[in-house]
């Protein structure tokens, strides 16, 4: 009786323990699925960082695809649950046939005598079966999921001290203090010029910016750069963007805070900074990056939803404002600051070609899809170039691609980008302190390069021309990515970086 008893709660432990194996393995499955059907090819750091992002402050139309998924995945597990209480929890087979025995009869040849001999019982066969093959469902899902992302490799990933020997804290002052206008248009890339991939030149007004301003190419995406946040950390910080444990020492409420950032030193230098954006400031931590480093004044979905009677009037995607009416109230504080005696830097990013889809007016539609929102972020961007040159020519203005299309399955427009052999940013300087005709535009150069770039455009003298690991275009300096392999650079940024730690 005592055996029985054992053998019985070994079962169940069993049945609950491959239970466990099976749930693991589809939510991996499931995950996996929807992120490379909603995001495309990301990395382990992408993953962990955007885990944090409040779900309400996401496009309902990428969240349509991860609530289908996890409702297939309650559904399987539901199903699966119950058939595992009936069996091993209340002990009532699905059907009469595990509790059958099956006899074998054979006669003996030479004394004739027939004898019957009892083989394993159908339900010891049947839980063998099915604890090797949860067994093996649980290992080929790993497998699976460690070559897509190499969690393994990340989980053991060595140390490396590259960042610490490259980062520069540099000593920077000023002479001339232009002021600043950074705009960082999403997704925006170089290559949306090419007629033959796109039906035709999506960004003209952009390409027409170019002709008589400074336009750096060579760039290459480096490692945590590849999204928004990212590439904000990369262009004002100068460095990638890890997602390593966070170090004690620094107040949660502060989003790297012993890094050093261009808003930071513009702030030291008596700047009024103001940040413009449409979608909320929560995702991504997008206001808290802003509030850490010297900006005082963040104006984004929250803040014009206090303000306006019906905000809905003015959303264009599920993200939140259209770019239209982010432009018309930075126009409107550009015009205010002007009459003030301060340098002042404002910084806007769009979001109206944001994937999925993008948002454009029913009346400016030609294609039907993502290629009508670039178009019209072109149009819109170089008026407000016009707009504010009208007032003179003491603001630089800097154009950037935040970062490349994340080639997102979820967007047809994907099947274009992906046919378009050199991919890169889009950039462009204007107004800045140095003669285009000076200005070297072909490098090899990567997002956090920017940083002291934009500094000196403005006419910040920065020691050596470097600002954390950029270096700037301005200068004859080599970059790091002129320096080093690109493709090395990212094996060493996805290693551990114990002084990276210490920027948190």
């Amino acid at each position: 009786m005592k055996a029985m008893f054992h053998r019985s709660r070994f079962k169940l432990i069993l049945h609950i323990l491959l239970f466990l194996l099976v749930n693991i393995s589809l939510f991996g499955e499931i995950s996996y699925r929807i992120i490379k059907y909603v995001f495309g090819t990301v990395s382990v750091d992408q993953i962990l960082f955007h885990i944090n992002a409040p779900v309400d402050t996401v496009d309902t139309s990428i969240l349509i695809p991860i609530l289908a998924g996890a409702l297939v995945y309650a559904v399987f597990i539901g199903l699966y649950a119950y058939v595992v209480f009936r069996v091993a929890i209340i002990k009532k087979p699905l059907t009469s046939y595990h509790t059958e025995k099956i006899y074998i009869i054979y006669k003996n040849i030479f004394t004739g005598d027939t004898k019957t001999k009892t083989i394993m019982p159908p339900a010891y066969t049947g839980i063998v079966c099915y604890t090797v093959a949860c067994l093996s469902i649980f290992v080929l899902s790993l497998h699976h999921i460690d070559r897509r992302y190499h969690i393994v490799d990340y989980l053991n990933k060595p140390t490396s001290d590259f960042i610490e020997k490259n980062y520069v804290s540099p000593a920077i002052s000023f002479g001339q203090k232009k002021n600043l206008v950074l705009i960082v248009l999403e997704s925006i890339e170089k290559g949306y010029n090419n007629k033959l991939i796109f039906g035709q030149n999506l960004i003209q007004e952009l390409d027409d910016l170019t002709i008589d301003n400074i336009s750096f190419s060579g760039h290459v995406e480096t490692y945590a750069s590849e999204w928004t946040q990212s590439a904000h950390v990369n262009m004002l910080m100068g460095i990638p963007m890890l997602s390593m444990a966070k170090n004690s020492s620094v107040p949660s409420d502060l989003f790297l805070g012993h890094a050093w950032s261009v808003t930071d030193e513009l702030n030291r230098q008596g700047y009024d900074i103001a940040c413009f954006f449409g979608a909320t400031g929560q995702f991504s931590d997008m206001k808290k990056l802003f509030l850490s480093h010297g900006v005082k004044d963040v104006r984004e979905r929250d803040y014009f939803d206090a303000r306006e009677k019906n905000p809905y009037l003015h959303y264009g995607t599920n993200w939140g404002y259209k770019d239209s009416y982010i432009y018309a109230r930075m126009y409107e504080e550009y015009a205010r600051l002007r009459q003030e005696s301060r340098p002042f830097c404002l910084i806007m990013r769009t979001v109206d070609t944001h994937f999925p889809g993008g948002f454009v007016e029913n009346s400016k539609k030609v294609y039907g899809d993502t290629r009508d929102a670039i178009m019209e972020s072109s149009r819109m961007c170089a008026d407000f170039v016009s707009a504010i040159r009208k007032f003179g020519d003491d603001t630089a203005i800097i154009i950037v691609g935040d970062h490349l299309w994340m080639d997102s399955p979820l967007d047809n427009f994907t099947k274009f980008t992906e046919q378009l052999k050199h991919r890169e940013i889009y950039n462009v300087f204007i107004n800045t302190v140095f003669d285009p005709k000076s200005v070297n535009p072909r490098r090899k150069f990567a997002t956090f390069d920017l940083a002291p770039t934009i500094l000196e455009s403005i006419g910040a003298q920065v020691e050596g021309h470097r600002f954390g690991l950029g270096t700037s275009l301005f200068s004859e300096e080599k970059t790091l990515c002129e320096r080093y392999d690109p493709d090395w650079i990212n094996q060493e940024f996805q290693k551990r970086h114990p002084f990276y730690q210490k920027l948190f």
